[in-house]
């Protein structure tokens, strides 16, 4: 199912906690090319089942519904969300104790329209379900034939939102991993320019440990948007 990197996790460690402008890691050739193929074919548009998300800050359309996802998509899910697959993130990123989102609030296949983007923002740090602290997000992008001038560029942001590093948005079958904490800024905040009908799909799962301390202090249960400066 996955690309050879499962047999570098010291070096993608590395990358991930020496990355600026916080700990992140990209992941080229995330699925063999093969699975790759056969999740592409299969992963749907939004229909009337998805969650429209229609504010000011955001536009997109996302579906958790693992029930009716397709045949490969719902094996990848089940894989990225699975106890062995956890702990592969968690050597990438140095964490012990991580687990999976049973709920999948706020997780599924995310698809972007047209003009759709989504604020630079901070993700909750506390799961508003659960209680448990968010500390990994995991993105891949299945966007084949994505042209770059399209944009919906992922920016990873300094934390006083002086100046991003750029994740470009048409590299196929590849997975951006991230840090959640009170200062990873991020979002896509230029409007989509691809065409009527085509959707920037992105399939979006997020990692979780018992919360810290620290983090109980000053708890985020909500994302919190931000003007592009």
């Amino acid at each position: 199912m996955f690309g050879v990197w499962t047999n570098a996790l010291e070096d993608l460690h590395s990358q991930y906690v020496n990355a600026e402008p916080y700990e992140h890691v990209v992941i080229p050739e995330f699925l063999s090319e093969e699975f790759a193929e056969l999740v592409f074919k299969e992963l749907p548009d939004p229909d009337e089942t998805w969650h429209v998300y229609d504010t000011p800050f955001e536009q997109k359309y996302l579906t958790s519904n693992q029930a009716k996802f397709p045949l490969h998509v719902k094996k990848l899910f089940e894989k990225i969300n699975s106890n062995d697959f956890v702990e592969i993130i968690g050597k990438i990123c140095g964490i012990d104790g991580m687990f999976s989102d049973p709920t999948m609030h706020a997780g599924g296949i995310h698809a972007y329209p047209r003009n759709g983007k989504i604020d630079i923002h901070l993700d909750y740090t506390i799961h508003p379900k659960t209680g448990k602290e968010r500390r990994v997000s995991f993105m891949l992008y299945m966007n084949k034939n994505w042209k770059r001038e399209y944009g919906g560029h992922l920016q990873l942001w300094k934390p006083d939102l002086s100046g991003y590093k750029e994740i470009n948005s048409d590299l196929w079958n590849t997975a951006v991993i991230f840090k959640t904490s009170e200062q990873t800024y991020h979002g896509l905040p230029d409007k989509i320019t691809c065409p009527i009908g085509m959707n920037r799909k992105v399939i979006g799962v997020y990692y979780l440990t018992e919360p810290r301390p620290e983090t109980l202090a000053n708890p985020r249960y909500n994302a919190e948007m931000f003007p592009k400066p």
